[in-house]
């Protein structure tokens, strides 16, 4: 492959400035030396080097890369200080020292056309009309778009010539006749890479007694915990094993336990609930799988945050579901609202789970292994006939793309994007629809022992915290100071 290893000089008005263009072969010793020169700066709209036009950048080019310099006929060998030339005072022309020579648009043609600013590229004219020619010339390899000249370049090689004239055959017109010196193929310029940190691996530690670990689970196992919990439990048993690696575990003293439990705390960072389930694991294993007395155990637990629900308004849920456009993810949606449904309560629905004749939906073994029934509302039992006419479910009310049980993480998606989509409350997750669905039925006067036994909860105690975001007879309410005379 034939390359130039020459160094083009020529001149550049950049930005109101008179500067001198310095166009590089693509080889690090070529970049290295052109940065050993005072002023140089990189232009990425020109994809050039340039310097200030002065004598002492032209002496420090002539220094630095001697006989490998070719100077263009437009640039005067022997600069004069910028104060000092007429040309300064000169108005800018485009981007350029000279005005881009572009032949007249032809919309039958692309043309091609030759440019002295762009010594190793072709100028590409593209009429604005001809959108498959722009597909076309982005398959080109080292394609260029230049949005303040509004014109495409592409490598000035044999490879690139061959490959337009596949592209568009009689449609090409060269508005020049090519040099034969030109190179065969494009050499894109090496990407400098950034070293990248090596990460410290963490060493993992074996278990010194892993049968405790293990006790652990067959007894979660026998007590038919879920495989959330379970999963749960070993994760943060395992990390307190390890923490007192070389000690027995029943050998471990309810002081470990607290400085452990203060430990995590404090480096970790741990929430309330993380901490409540740190000490839910280590209590179960001592109590559970251990027999030991209860009282050897009292760890402090955290003050549980008093946080309100978050819930949309009804005009909101309105707007969450007119954006749904996909028969199947409206069905999820509403079903879960007007139900007043956990994510894993949607996707555990059977078929046989929509009870038409009685006017509800079960619910089993819901959260605690408790079935339950809800209500079916007559607006979603008719876009669960049409979707069951369009889908044909056989077992699982909602199947996955493939058949099968939906996923949690594919309700989730639904979710995010329709509050995107309708920009309702930006804090709102999917159970959200589900405290909208008790605070809602509350303020339209419905009793609290109803919407407790719709939820499924065990104490009137957690369904009375929609008592305090309910609007029922907050509107009625004034402020103190709208009765001041201020």
């Amino acid at each position: 492959m034939s390359t130039s290893k020459n160094v083009i000089i020529s001149p550049l008005q950049h930005r109101g400035e008179k500067r001198i263009k310095v166009v590089l072969p693509y080889e690090k010793s070529y970049i290295q030396k052109i940065k050993q020169i005072e002023g140089r700066k990189w232009s990425q709209t020109h994809s050039c080097w340039h310097l200030p036009y002065n004598k002492t950048a032209w002496q420090e080019l002539q220094t630095v890369f001697g006989n490998l310099l070719e100077v263009e006929k437009t640039l005067n060998k022997n600069p004069i200080e910028p104060s000092k030339s007429p040309i300064v005072n000169e108005s800018p022309v485009r981007q350029e020292d000279t005005p881009l020579e572009l032949p007249k648009s032809n919309p039958q043609k692309l043309q091609i056309a030759e440019q002295a600013s762009f010594p190793r590229r072709l100028l590409v004219l593209i009429p604005h009309e001809r959108i498959d020619w722009v597909k076309a010339i982005k398959t080109v390899v080292g394609r260029m778009w230049h949005p303040e000249q509004k014109f495409w370049t592409v490598p000035y090689t044999k490879d690139t010539l061959t490959k337009l004239q596949g592209l568009f055959g009689s449609e090409l017109e060269l508005t020049f006749r090519p040099k034969t010196t030109i190179p065969d193929s494009y050499t894109a310029p090496p990407k400098k890479e950034k070293p990248k940190a090596k990460k410290k691996a963490k060493e993992k530690l074996p278990l010194k007694h892993p049968e405790a670990l293990i006790a652990l689970e067959q007894q979660l196992m026998l007590k038919r915990y879920s495989f959330a919990t379970i999963k749960s439990y070993k994760s943060h048993f395992s990390l307190f094993l390890l923490q007192y690696n070389d000690t027995k575990p029943e050998d471990i003293s309810e002081q470990q336990i607290i400085e452990y439990i203060l430990q995590q705390i404090e480096e970790r960072k741990i929430s309330e609930s993380t901490q409540n389930s740190i000490i839910n694991s280590i209590k179960f294993y001592y109590e559970s799988v251990l027999n030991n007395p209860r009282k050897v155990y009292k760890i402090p637990r955290p003050k549980k945050p008093k946080q309100l629900p978050n819930v949309l308004s009804e005009q909101e849920v309105v707007e969450l579901i007119r954006v749904v456009d996909n028969l199947k993810h409206k069905c999820i949606l509403l079903l879960i609202y007007s139900a007043g449904l956990r994510r894993s309560e949607v996707i555990n629905l059977k078929v046989k789970d929509i009870q038409k004749a009685r006017n509800c939906v079960f619910v089993k073994g819901a959260k605690g292994k408790k079935d339950r029934y809800t209500l079916l509302s007559e607006k979603v039992l008719g876009y669960l006939r049409e979707y069951y006419k369009q889908e044909k479910p056989v077992d699982w009310l909602f199947e996955g793309q493939y058949g099968g049980q939906y996923s949690p993480t594919s309700v989730q998606k639904i979710f995010t994007a329709a509050k995107l989509k309708s920009k309702v409350n930006s804090y709102a997750t999917v159970h959200t629809l589900r405290h909208s669905f008790a605070t809602h039925l509350l303020e339209r006067g419905v009793d609290l022992r109803y919407i407790q036994k719709l939820l499924g909860h065990d104490s009137i105690k957690t369904t009375e915290i929609y008592t305090h975001i309910t609007k029922k007879g907050m509107e009625k309410l004034q402020s103190p100071l709208d009765n001041l005379d201020i």
